[in-house]
């Protein structure tokens, strides 16, 4: 899954998970998880070989039970992409290493992979579904000022960074322009369905995407 910050996705998305009994994993976690072995992301660069994305992964196998998570509403709102983060990101190095990540926990399988180019990395798995949830701007703003107390200026200018910062490493990770809907095999706007209607309209595809695999 891909979503826009301020869509609800994060939410979603963990409900999705819940829903279908499958294991959970955004940027938030991954962060947690890397941080649990004493690396930060700017370090990637220098450190990421194959060792250090075993340890990476054993430590997601616990994502799930870590005790201090964040409300669904919030999960990984608190892992916000900067400047220096996508330029990290973006280096051949750290790229290829989160790559290797999203590879084995899609081979792990049975899991909601949010963020981490996960749509372009398993674009050519027949198993995987691909998701971007979206809103408007205004809604966006909206539902950011009433969570944050932030002025509606500050919202916008907060998200339009983040767009902006999401596109940024896709275009030069992977160029694509993350916001074409020709990337995803569902798009679903969160601006006029709830939360709740979304979850379930994206379960639907998971399960009807599941059933043509086992039909073929």
């Amino acid at each position: 899954m891909s979503v826009q910050v301020g869509a609800g996705g994060y939410g979603i998305a963990r409900s999705i998970a819940e829903k279908l009994r499958l294991r959970y994993y955004d940027w938030e976690v991954t962060s947690r998880a890397i941080a649990e072995i004493g690396i930060s992301f700017d370090a990637l660069p220098a450190t990421a070989d194959m060792s250090l994305s075993d340890r990476v992964m054993s430590r997601l196998t616990l994502a799930n039970l870590f005790e201090d998570e964040l409300p669904p509403a919030m999960i990984a709102a608190s892992f916000q992409m900067s400047s220096a983060t996508v330029a990290a990101l973006s280096a051949t190095p750290c790229r290829l290493f989160i790559e290797d990540v999203v590879r084995d926990l899609a081979a792990a399988g049975e899991a909601v992979i949010v963020g981490h180019g996960a749509s372009v990395i398993l674009r050519e798995r027949p198993s995987v579904l691909r998701v971007f949830v979206r809103a408007s701007l205004g809604t966006r703003a909206k539902r950011m000022v009433a969570e944050t107390g932030c002025s509606l200026t500050e919202a916008v200018t907060a998200l339009d960074q983040s767009d902006e910062l999401k596109s940024h490493y896709l275009r030069d990770a992977y160029g694509i322009d993350w916001l074409d809907s020709a990337n995803y095999d569902l798009v679903v706007s969160t601006d006029r369905i709830s939360a709740d209607g979304v979850a379930e309209a994206i379960v639907s595809a998971a399960r009807a995407r599941n059933a043509s695999l086992i039909a073929v």
